[in-house]
């Protein structure tokens, strides 16, 4: 009678130690799926890293002005080409409506309402007569600006202008 009550509780607690050594088992390799699955997640960063800052080398090192608006048309960030076009430090630009820096009449045909209307649908792009500092007459500027979209859904997040001195003036 004791051999077999002795077979059963060992039989049991092999049982229950199988049970734990393969839930054990389990568990290393979900720890080992999660450290392969964030290898890959560091490595996606890492790309995306670069790629941002690759695009933020290419716009900070542009020959042409490039701006960045809101929504509502005021300028967040200028490049360091916008000093040379537009003849003062891009930090002078935050907050300024884009439209006003480009010379468009405020309510007119060529106003920023206008042109950002064109520009929700296709883009703009043409001339314009940029302030070249203070006092100065306007020069011609070849002018682009997109509607920016930061999803898949197109939401509309800002604009983007590049401006480029027409005859290498500048």
């Amino acid at each position: 009678y004791f051999a077999r009550m002795f077979a059963a509780i060992l039989a049991d607690k092999l049982r229950i130690t199988s049970e734990r050594a393969k839930l054990y088992e389990e568990a290393i390799l979900d720890s080992r799926r999660a450290e392969a699955h964030s290898a890959d997640l560091e490595e996606r960063i890492a790309h995306n890293l670069r790629q941002i800052r690759l695009y933020s080398h290419l716009v900070e090192s542009a020959h042409d002005a490039i701006l960045i608006a809101g929504l509502d048309g005021k300028v967040e960030h200028a490049n360091p080409a916008f000093g040379r076009v537009f003849g003062c430090a891009p930090e002078a630009a935050r907050g300024r409506p884009l439209g006003r820096l480009l010379g468009l009449e405020p309510g007119g045909p060529r106003g920023w309402s206008a042109l950002a209307d064109e520009a929700r649908k296709e883009g703009w792009s043409g001339e314009v007569g940029v302030q070249g500092g203070a006092g100065a007459a306007p020069i011609p500027a070849e002018c682009t600006i997109s509607m920016v979209r930061t999803d898949r859904q197109a939401r509309k997040e800002g604009w983007s202008g590049e401006v480029g001195v027409q005859g290498g003036a500048g």
